[in-house]
């Protein structure tokens, strides 16, 4: 999580000192734009989403 705190920081940085375009950020730290703009809009990442996943008979069970 420290990582990607320090690199919002990082491009948050970047955008109010020296004005670079959304694409030439993304670039530079080879990361997608849509990351270079949630950057710009929060200090703090987004919470990573945990996939919903089924629960399962398990390995080598057969159904019924």
């Amino acid at each position: 999580m420290e990582r990607r705190v320090e690199l919002f920081a990082a491009i948050r940085f970047d955008w109010q000192r020296y004005r670079m375009p959304v694409r030439a950020l993304a670039r530079k730290y080879d990361v997608h734009r849509r990351t270079v703009r949630q950057a710009i809009a929060s200090p703090v990442p987004p919470d990573r989403k945990v996939p919903a996943r089924a629960a399962t008979a398990g390995p080598g069970t057969r159904p019924g």
